[in-house]
């Protein structure tokens, strides 16, 4: 195996994939991506490639897997680890290396640790989902009710939604002045995060949201 090059202290990866991906949200599939691709050491393009594969072509029209790969490895919440000729050595003291023969093969791998794997399967949209049900009860009626209009119909306007949530208690209005306290918008954005929903010029459910309903329907039959 290859030297690894790792500033952070013990279980400090987990904190810093958690800041990455809810201080990055656009890039939060591609670094998902990556920690599962890296589950085993790959090389730095084959890690890039299977995220690739994995994560929506929006994402990787915002940021390359290879420009995130780095800023995790640089974080610590991915290995790095270098070899020359198949000999292990310092990533860093590579780096600054000029006497190489150009004969020599230089390759440069990546491995997610241990804490890194745990708290990215935490993140999957399977369990932000399920933390949607903590929301208070009428908000909870209006998540559910915006998913399955989404699926019946196969996607939904901006407009369908405003017409949906119109009448609901989920908006909070106002006794006095009728505003709303939260509008559609709110709702809609709480399911992107959570990876339920997905805009393709229009609201769309994903399969990890369809996923989500039908495993609310089979515990309403429990």
């Amino acid at each position: 195996m290859g030297q690894t090059v790792t500033a952070m202290k013990e279980g400090a990866e987990c904190a810093a994939l958690r800041r990455f991906v809810e201080g990055n949200p656009a890039y939060r599939d591609i670094a998902l991506a990556l920690v599962r691709a890296c589950r085993e050491e790959r090389p730095v393009a084959e890690a890039a490639r299977l995220a690739a594969q994995a994560a929506p072509a929006k994402a990787q029209r915002l940021q390359r897997p290879e420009t995130v790969a780095r800023t995790l490895a640089e974080q610590g919440v991915l290995e790095s680890r270098a070899y020359v000729d198949g000999e292990p050595c310092d990533p860093a003291e590579l780096a600054q290396r000029d006497d190489l023969p150009e004969s020599a093969t230089v390759a440069y791998t990546l491995q997610a640790t241990p804490e890194a794997l745990r708290i990215a399967a935490a993140l999957q949209p399977e369990h932000r989902l399920a933390a949607l049900l903590d929301e208070p009860e009428h908000q909870r009626g209006a998540l559910v009710a915006i998913l399955e209009a989404a699926r019946a119909r196969g996607g939904l306007a901006r407009t369908d939604i405003d017409e949906l949530l119109e009448d609901s208690p989920a908006l909070e209005r106002d006794e006095r002045t009728g505003i709303p306290r939260f509008y559609p918008s709110y709702f809609t954005g709480l399911l992107e995060h959570a990876g339920g929903l997905v805009w393709n010029g229009a609201w769309r459910a994903t399969e990890p949201g369809l996923d989500f309903l039908d495993s609310l329907s089979r515990r309403s039959c429990e």
